[in-house]
């Protein structure tokens, strides 16, 4: 019986072979331009690239996590042994959901990386279909002994080490990079990545995983401070180094990075599984886009929010609870379809609730709660705060703003019945029903919340398990 078990589960699960059989040790880069709109698109190949040392687990090569739009699949290109596999997101498949897309044809470069081959591979790119279920979008071969690899040295940028726990092969390595701090702006660069590190490691689970991680700053130096608006068109370009621009998909608050190439050349310069870019600015705004990168105004009065909250969408793949805020996505988690995130349902069928396990048989499926007044006081919150920026009023006022809305919730909340359980609570994923998350609250849903609630607490502690064991 125990043989026969093993057997069937080397069949669902096939062994990976052995890292140092197949992998020279350090990091392969693929380059790409990745273009189209709504209705179609094209992946061109732009290069190869030798990065150092393979920072990412060697025993764990095969996610155990199906999170992700996208994933890349690595296949030994004889056995068709699966060698490696990682979920991620593209800046592209948002774009997709807007509505110039639906019209307008844009290219984004593009990357995956993973652990450089001693043989010939076959490279997969799949994306979730409307079902959820993966097709391929894009497939190419790579043979070390053929291919023209860019082997020049790393040069972009000073690598600080914040804190090290640990050989990097068995640690989460964060990777923090600056984009809008000139060079006379390098010690505020310091000081924000000294005081946002201890912001994310204040928060559980980071505070007692903390020593799964090491972190490390690159120190890159863009030609002006602050950065771009493209809201704001007439203002003087700045022209920072990893282009990140405000206003991104018309959104005031979306800040991306769209100089893909500066961004993976800097963070190549330390370990790096997860890249953080912290903006010089002090208008609120940033953005996070899962195993890609996460944005956060770093002179913001609400940076360490920012921090965590996009840290959360680029590390753990979770998906935004707020539903309120305007967005550009349209079609996003359609009605019947269960979303892939682990901390947003459809609640087609209670008893298959993700997070079964964390709710207590008294609770109520779907958890009441006083919802059509938060929608009230959050939809005035929001037209008054479109009102101020559309007027451009300081960033203090719109915070003072923010406080007092804040103050608002915080009384609403004090009297809801199930404000300290995990149930299922319409409201999630940019829509007002027929989404729902498991708590009242949680840093995914307002900027009130000061804690993770335990599905997304849960949901961050697998994703460093599957780097740090």
């Amino acid at each position: 019986m125990i043989l026969l078990l093993s057997i069937l589960l080397t069949l669902v699960h096939p062994a990976v072979p052995d890292f140092h059989a197949w992998a020279t040790g350090r990091t392969l880069r693929m380059d790409f331009n990745h273009g189209g709109n709504a209705h179609q698109e094209r992946v061109m190949v732009s290069g190869f690239r030798r990065e150092g040392a393979w920072a990412g687990s060697r025993t764990q090569l095969v996610s155990p996590l199906d999170s992700g739009v996208c994933r890349v699949t690595v296949r030994d290109a004889k056995s068709r042994a699966i060698l490696y596999r990682r979920g991620y997101a593209t800046i592209f498949d948002e774009w997709k959901t807007t509505a110039p897309a639906r019209l307008t044809f844009r290219e984004f470069h593009e990357s995956v990386r993973f652990p450089e081959p001693r043989g010939a591979i076959e490279i997969e790119l799949d994306r979730r279909d409307a079902t959820n279920a993966y097709a391929s979008f894009f497939k190419t071969t790579f043979d070390p002994g053929q291919a023209r690899v860019d082997d020049r040295p790393l040069t972009e940028g000073t690598v600080r080490c914040v804190f090290r726990n640990g050989e990097p092969s068995r640690k989460v390595d964060l990777v923090l990079v600056g984009d809008g701090y000139a060079n006379d702006d390098l010690p505020a660069f310091r000081d924000h990545v000294l005081r946002l590190t201890e912001a994310l490691f204040a928060v559980e689970p980071y505070r007692s995983r903390r020593r799964d991680f090491n972190v490390w700053a690159v120190e890159v130096a863009s030609p002006r401070t602050g950065i771009d608006d493209r809201l704001r068109p007439k203002r003087p370009r700045r022209n920072n180094v990893f282009g990140s621009k405000a206003g991104t998909f018309g959104l005031a608050r979306y800040v991306l990075a769209f100089n893909n190439l500066a961004l993976r050349e800097a963070a190549a310069r330390a370990p790096c599984d997860v890249t953080v870019v912290l903006l010089n600015t002090k208008r609120y705004g940033g953005g996070g886009i899962y195993n890609l990168y996460s944005t956060c105004a770093a002179a913001s009065d609400s940076a360490a929010y920012l921090l965590i909250h996009e840290f959360g969408h680029n590390f753990a793949a979770l998906a935004d609870e707020y539903y309120t805020s305007r967005v550009a996505y349209q079609n996003v988690n359609p009605p019947g379809v269960e979303p892939w995130e682990a901390n947003i349902t459809a609640l087609h069928d209670k008893e298959q609730l993700k997070w079964r396990d964390l709710v207590t048989p008294d609770t109520v499926l779907p958890t009441p709660w006083n919802q059509e007044r938060f929608d009230f006081v959050s939809n005035r919150y929001q037209a008054t705060r479109q009102n101020l920026r559309a007027a451009g009023r300081p960033e203090a006022e719109l915070a003072e703003l923010a406080a007092r809305h804040a103050r608002e919730v915080d009384t609403l909340f004090a009297n809801a019945p199930h404000q300290n359980v995990v149930g299922a609570f319409s409201g999630a994923g940019y829509r007002a029903k027929g989404l729902y998350r498991p708590a009242l609250d949680c840093i995914m849903f307002s900027r009130r919340a000061k804690t993770f609630c335990p599905v997304c607490a849960r949901a961050i502690s697998q994703v460093i398990d599957s780097y740090a064991k």
